[in-house]
């Protein structure tokens, strides 16, 4: 009896403590600061998460390693731009600022050493990289037309999609986009690269008025093909084997204030759509296989089928950037100081770790 009351009066006493950490562990926790202006962040390949971070004297590459440890600064340069995560490396692109040339140099960080080496050159600092399959793809974007490209109007922005051996080699031209004379966005954007194959989406017209054209084209330089066209402004992504995009809700009709997410396998010809009823301006993050779409308060997980979808964070409003991994979610956000990565746990496993410290 006396074991038994003395177990009694230990939940009583640890009990509740022990549940208002569980609890509280499912909070955002706060990772790190973000010193200066965010160019571009990324996550992937047993990576959680990392990020290019740009002031006025340099450019650093901020990498975290593991989950609830410290992010360290991986490599300085003058000036970073691009990043994706492959094969235990960090490929950004390298540039010298206010010297007046624009090339750049394509290098790869590997993660674990931190060791820099140059696997290219690039006529300009890319705006994008993706990698995978052994290539590296990257999007370089101009104000205005390129040397010795006659068929674009004078003063029309053009967005390049390049790539080449990411062990170095030479550099093939996937494809030349020309955007709205007179704007000076992107007339494109990268999705990423898979099974010998690079995936984009190329942007017509206005914004809300004009449409998204989704391109594919075997590595290193293959011809241009089109795989679905949705009117407006989409953003794609891949997951595991399947490319995904927003599209304008089935069920809704003409409504544009909910949007689709439809999803094409390898091999079919008609995309499925999965989720409906969406914000319209939904985000999507792929991971291993899986879908979240992020909207202005929530994050939902997608599922196999239509109609399998949950939300599994919410009540956050200011998100810059997110980011998701196998048990965190990541989220860019600003603040009275300027911007901070936060993170919480998405699973079980997750928040309890949280809750005994790692």
């Amino acid at each position: 009896m006396t074991l038994k009351r003395l177990v009694i009066v230990l939940l009583l006493v640890l009990g509740p403590p022990a549940a208002y950490a569980y609890v509280r562990a499912g909070d955002f926790g706060h990772v790190a600061i973000v010193n200066g202006r965010l160019v571009t962040s990324a996550t992937g390949d047993g990576c959680p998460i990392a990020w290019i971070e740009q002031d006025e004297a340099q450019a650093r590459l901020v990498v975290l390693k593991h989950a609830g440890r410290q992010p360290s600064v991986l490599h300085r340069a003058p000036s970073l731009s691009g990043l994706a995560l492959e094969g235990g490396g960090a490929f950004v692109a390298e540039s010298e600022r206010g010297s007046g040339r624009p090339s750049a140099s394509l290098v790869r960080v590997d993660i674990a050493s931190g060791e820099a080496r140059e696997v290219g050159e690039l006529p300009r600092a890319a705006a994008e990289i993706a990698a995978g399959d052994g290539y590296v793809c990257w999007r370089e974007h101009w104000g205005s037309a390129l040397p010795g490209v006659n068929f674009v109007a004078a003063g029309a922005p053009l967005d390049v999609i390049r790539a080449q051996p990411a062990s170095g080699g030479e550099a093939a031209t996937v494809t030349i986009i020309s955007g709205e004379p007179g704007e000076s966005v992107e007339a494109a954007a990268l999705i990423g690269a898979r099974d010998g194959r690079v995936y984009w989406v190329e942007y017509g017209g206005a914004a809300n008025e004009g449409e998204t054209v989704l391109r594919q084209a075997s590595l290193p330089g293959g011809r241009p093909e089109t795989v679905a066209r949705e009117p407006g402004r989409r953003n794609a992504a891949l997951s595991g084997n399947a490319l995904l995009w927003t599209a304008p809700s089935v069920e809704a009709g003409s409504a544009r204030a909910f949007c689709s997410v439809k999803r094409l396998l390898p091999g079919e010809s008609r995309p499925e759509v999965i989720a409906d009823w969406l914000e319209p301006k939904g985000q999507l993050r792929p991971l291993d296989g899986s879908v979240y779409v992020r909207e202005r308060s929530r994050l939902w997980r997608l599922g196999e089928e239509k109609g399998d979808q949950r939300v599994v964070s919410s009540e956050f409003w200011s998100a810059v950037a997110t980011h998701v991994t196998t048990d965190e979610e990541y989220e860019f956000v600003r603040t009275a100081g300027g911007l901070d990565l936060l993170s919480r746990p998405l699973t079980w496993r997750a928040r309890l770790m949280r809750t005994i410290g790692r």
